[in-house]
């Protein structure tokens, strides 16, 4: 848990203050350094200096005196690898949290209304649910990707790729969400609630919700990750974020080549922090998991 923790604090303190950790830009080039090792100094590379002034003006954590310094190498155009995992991670983070956050409020959205206006409404509100559960999940990713168009900004990926997320993800939150909303009608409190005449909105807010956010909690911690994964996949694919911007799919999407792979598996760096990420989310889910059993219990 505190490894867990720990972890996605650093990446989070990466991410935000990505301008201040590296020297460089994300979409700087270096062509005289193309797929350079990690720890790479260029020939007459002085020693390095914490907390100067870069080329830009602006306070780093580090720079080199003179020359170059890579901490994790470079990539086939040369720009520092350990930059864009630190500005990709802003975009794989932000899409996997804002997803969760939509995919929460449309899920809870269809599961209360479910559970609460019951009779025909509830039936169509679970055929839905059941139709888009059927339906695999890169199938339903890809074929959304497609309605839209290619040639559009990152901003707009972005946007999109978070709309596509909450398509996909609304139906399993919607499920358990009824589920859940249909145990507690049947407990004494809301019971005695609904007999004084309590108004559905109240009901909702003062009653039902308290018991939803143990649910959410967990569930939206392991959102997190899921998402991420389904955006690096179609970076990956080239289907996501476009490059020169950094993404750790677009990132990865370098090895792709076997050449590449294979004189410069360094290029494969951003898969540990994808890996960090993802099990790091599940562990803190698993934690929050006990401890919500524990109250509950």
């Amino acid at each position: 848990m505190r490894a867990a923790l720990l972890f996605l604090a650093l990446l989070c303190c990466l991410a935000g203050c990505a301008p201040f950790v590296s020297p460089y830009a994300p979409h700087e080039q270096d062509r005289q350094n193309v797929l350079r090792p990690p720890l790479f100094h260029s020939p007459h590379n002085g020693p390095l200096q914490w907390f100067g002034l870069g080329p830009d003006g602006r306070r780093h954590l580090y720079r080199a005196r003179s020359g170059k310094f890579f901490l994790l190498g470079t990539d086939i155009f040369g720009r520092d690898l350990f930059t864009r995992i630190c500005y990709g991670a802003r975009i794989s983070l932000a899409v996997g949290l804002l997803g969760t956050f939509l995919t929460l409020l449309a899920g809870t959205f269809v599961g209360l209304l479910a559970a609460i206006a019951g009779g025909w409404m509830d039936s169509v509100c679970m055929e839905m649910t059941n139709f888009v559960l059927s339906l695999p999940t890169l199938f339903l990713l890809l074929a959304l990707r497609a309605l839209f168009p290619w040639e559009v900004t990152t901003v707009a990926i972005y946007l999109i790729l978070v709309s596509i997320l909450a398509l996909t993800g609304w139906a399993d939150v919607a499920r358990m969400v009824r589920a859940k909303v249909l145990l507690m009608k049947s407990e004494e409190y809301v019971q005695a609630a609904l007999a004084i005449g309590v108004s559905p909105a109240r009901l909702i807010w003062r009653h039902l919700v308290p018991g939803l956010i143990p649910y959410w909690l967990v569930q939206g911690t392991l959102l997190i990750p899921a998402f991420l994964m389904s955006e690096v996949t179609l970076s990956f694919l080239g289907a996501g974020i476009p490059e020169p911007d950094a993404s750790w799919g677009n990132i990865l999407r370098q090895g792709l080549s076997l050449t590449v792979l294979t004189a410069s598996p360094w290029i494969l760096l951003p898969g540990i922090f994808i890996i960090g990420t993802a099990v790091s989310f599940n562990a803190l889910a698993d934690c929050l998991r006990r401890l919500t059993d524990t109250e509950t219990a």
